[in-house]
């Protein structure tokens, strides 16, 4: 069996810079373009993000 490693927050934060990029709106959807040339999108439902099968709440 595969081991997964933890990463803690220091060590991402430790980066020198994180990922650019631009997102867009239109009615209920979000398309997102960062600076390497990966796409995401989701639609809005209400207060729920829905992105790839889930389903994003805000606390």
């Amino acid at each position: 069996m595969a081991r997964v490693r933890r990463m803690e927050v220091a060590e991402v934060s430790a980066r020198p810079s994180a990922y650019q990029g631009r997102s867009w709106i239109d009615g209920t959807r979000i398309d997102y373009l960062d600076d390497l040339g990966f796409w995401a999108f989701g639609e809005f439902d209400g207060e729920v993000l829905h992105h790839a099968g889930y389903r994003f709440t805000r606390p």
